[in-house]
């Protein structure tokens, strides 16, 4: 026979409706928090950093949990060198621009009438997330008006059966343009429209230090020697380059 009390006995009971509610509760203000956040937003873009010669913007839209972003800067390099390393398609510049990128695969090869390849690389994520897996169309349009090269990078996460290793990226619209302006030098413009399949909160804190890094990378990516005398020849029939 139980010598515990009535009032002893309902101790737990108590506790245990508290913490009910408390979680009850938590999870009425995260929802809410939730869906006013994803109904903000003006849709205009907001500076939000400036640091050596990189300008880093941000946009939220209404009805959309993650930001886009907007890079701007200029560097000392030519078109053909930018474009020659936005067409490198090994694993190993891939893993110059990305240090996690373990493996790559041509899925269509360069389409010289058409301008654009498809291409699928697998990159190591921090524990606990899975590998990423990014099945990307790349699109290279040039501009013979102001001698600039639009790429566009376009996921195309069906163009491959899925691997159960990996996260499969379903959504991403990144951009780069280049545009000479004399004295050797190159305006750039880089936008990103990313969903890596990470919280929204954690990615959109995280995402102007990484832009920030690959526009401050740039450079060095761009210039290697390997790029000097890279032949590209739709740019010399499109922009009428020697």
């Amino acid at each position: 026979m139980s010598n515990e009390s009535p009032a002893a006995a309902r101790k737990p009971r108590k506790f245990f409706k508290f913490f009910l509610g408390s979680c009850v509760a938590l999870a009425a203000v995260l929802a809410g928090a939730h869906f006013i956040w994803k109904s903000s937003g003006s849709g205009e873009w907001k500076l939000v950093m400036e640091k050596n010669d990189v300008k880093i913007y941000e946009r939220k839209q209404p009805g959309e949990t993650l930001k886009t972003y907007r890079a701007e800067t200029h560097i000392k390099s030519t078109l053909s060198r930018a474009v020659a390393a936005m067409m490198d398609r090994t694993v190993e510049a891939c893993a110059a621009w990305n240090a996690g990128c373990v493996s790559g695969q041509e899925v269509e090869p360069w389409n010289e009438h058409e301008r654009y390849y498809i291409h699928f690389f697998r990159m190591n994520s921090p524990a606990p997330m899975s590998p990423r897996e990014f099945l990307l169309k790349a699109q290279f349009t040039p501009d013979a008006q102001n001698r600039s090269v639009f790429i566009q990078y376009t996921a195309l996460p069906d163009k491959l059966p899925l691997n159960e290793c990996c996260h499969r990226v379903t959504r991403m619209n990144n951009s780069w343009r280049f545009t000479p302006v004399g004295d050797g030098e190159l305006d750039v413009e880089f936008t990103q429209d990313l969903d890596a399949g990470i919280p929204y909160f954690v990615y959109n804190l995280a995402a102007p230090g990484f832009v920030y890094d690959g526009l401050a990378l740039l450079p060095k990516l761009v210039n290697q020697e390997k790029y000097d005398h890279e032949q590209i020849p739709f740019l010399a029939a499109a922009l009428a380059l020697h």
